[in-house]
């Protein structure tokens, strides 16, 4: 299954303006593409996650009737975030950055705790407004064995440029 083209998420960027002045974000290309990268929702981040979900479903701490214990979509999210630093390199100052907006899309069945799964991303959109710069970028979670899409990530990420030397 591909991920709903008309959410209200991907219909806002397909609205978003053309830039005029980047320069956190100055050098990342719309349709820049990451390499798969090994992730997984780890039991110990699940526990940590299960301390503070108020009403937890019974499926994120046993055996669900998918077969396993799946992962909650905070920890979806976690897993899904690694890809990141191959569309942003670390090294590289971004100053202080924010989660603009998230949405998952469940592909495949759900995620598992304490399977291995690959990310890949590919940017969407960048762009900016009066004090943040910002990209949009999709994610997908895949099953290297089976090579199956399992979940779909559209995440919004914006940089504030009054922490960024650029904007000093």
């Amino acid at each position: 299954r591909k991920p709903a083209p008309a959410s209200t998420l991907r219909l806002r960027v397909q609205q978003v303006p053309t830039p005029t002045d980047l320069r956190i974000l100055s050098d990342l290309e719309i349709g820049r593409e990451s390499a798969p990268i090994a992730t997984r929702a780890t039991r110990d981040r699940l526990e940590r996650r299960l301390s503070v979900i108020v009403e937890p479903l019974l499926d994120y701490g046993r055996e669900s009737e998918w077969g396993g214990p799946a992962a909650p979509p905070s920890l979806v999210v976690d897993a899904m975030t690694h890809v990141q630093e191959a569309l942003l390199p670390p090294e590289r100052k971004y100053g202080v950055g924010l989660w603009g907006a998230i949405e998952i899309q469940h592909l495949d069945g759900p995620v598992f705790v304490e399977r291995d799964y690959e990310v890949r991303a590919t940017v969407l959109a960048v762009s900016e407004t009066p004090k943040t710069e910002y990209l949009w970028y999709e994610s997908t979670l895949s099953e290297p064995a089976e090579g199956k899409d399992v979940a779909g990530m559209l995440m919004m990420l914006r940089f504030m440029k009054a922490s960024h030397p650029a904007w000093q």
